[in-house]
C-alpha cells in the first residue's frame, strides 16, 4: 500500500486545492495558501437574520477560495469535506458547541442533481460536523422542486427560484444546525430555515464554510424583504 501511494504521488502528484502547486508535505493546502486564507475576523456573521437565528461562516469567498470550493463541489473531490469541516471547527467549533443544537441538517440537493454529481457537498460537511460536535444528523429536509442553477441570478431571482423548493417531515421543537458550503445572498439558507420552522423547529442556526465578500448585512436584509 505504501509503495502504491508512492507511485501515485510520482505520476499523479498531489496539488494544493487553492493554487494548484504540487505538494511536498501531507495535507490538502500548501503553506503559502494556509497563511493567506481570507479568514473572517468574526465567525458570527449575522444575528437575528429571520428566520435564521444566527449565521456562522469561516472564510470570505475571495482570493483563492473559489478554486478550492469548486474542486470540492464540481471536480469530484468529495474527500475535501474533512478538510473544510476541520476548518469550520477551527473557526467556530466552540460557538457551535455552545449553541447546543439538537440535530444537524444539510441543505438538500434535488435527486436528479444528486445523481448527476454523485454527492451533496453540504451533506458531507454535515456528516463530518455531526461527528465532531457529537450531534445527530437529521435528513428531515428534502428538495422537492428542482430549481435552476443560481450562479448568475440576482438576489430577487435567487429567492424566487428557491421559493417552495423544500419539504420537511414534522419536527417537535428541535433547535437545528443548518449546514451549507457557501452563503451568497442567503436565499437558500433562509428558504430552508422557513421550511424547518414551519415544520416545527424552534430555532435554526446556520453555518457555512464561506460567504461572498460583497454581501453585507444591508444587502441580505434587503433581499429578505423582496
Amino acid at each position: 500500500m505504501k509503495l502504491f501511494s508512492l507511485i501515485l504521488d510520482i505520476f499523479f502528484p498531489r496539488k494544493c486545492i487553492f493554487c494548484g502547486k504540487v505538494m511536498t508535505d501531507s495535507g490538502e493546502v500548501c503553506k503559502d495558501c494556509e497563511l493567506t486564507l481570507p479568514f473572517l475576523e468574526e465567525s458570527l456573521c449575522f444575528d437575528e437574520m429571520e428566520p435564521i437565528h444566527r449565521l456562522y461562516c469561516a472564510l470570505s469567498y475571495d482570493r483563492k477560495v473559489p478554486d478550492g470550493m469548486a474542486a470540492f463541489k464540481f471536480r469530484g473531490k468529495a474527500h475535501l469535506s474533512a478538510y473544510f469541516a476541520d476548518l469550520m471547527m477551527e473557526c467556530m467549533g466552540l460557538e457551535l458547541m455552545e449553541e447546543y443544537c439538537d440535530c444537524v441538517v444539510a441543505v438538500p440537493m434535488h435527486s436528479a442533481k444528486l445523481r448527476k454529481r454523485g454527492y451533496n457537498q453540504a451533506q458531507l460537511l454535515a456528516d463530518e460536523l455531526s461527528r465532531k460536535l457529537n450531534v445527530p444528523v437529521s435528513r428531515c429536509l428534502k428538495k422537492v422542486r428542482r430549481s435552476e442553477t443560481q450562479h448568475n441570478l440576482s438576489g430577487r431571482e435567487r429567492r424566487k427560484a428557491q421559493k417552495n423548493s423544500y419539504g420537511c417531515t414534522a419536527l417537535h421543537g428541535e433547535k437545528v444546525l443548518l449546514i451549507d458550503d457557501i452563503c451568497t445572498t442567503g436565499s437558500t439558507l433562509r428558504e430552508c430555515a422557513r421550511t424547518l420552522r414551519a415544520a416545527g423547529a424552534s430555532c435554526v442556526i446556520a453555518a457555512t464554510v464561506c460567504k461572498t465578500p460583497y454581501r453585507n448585512s444591508s444587502v441580505l436584509v434587503e433581499d429578505e424583504q423582496l
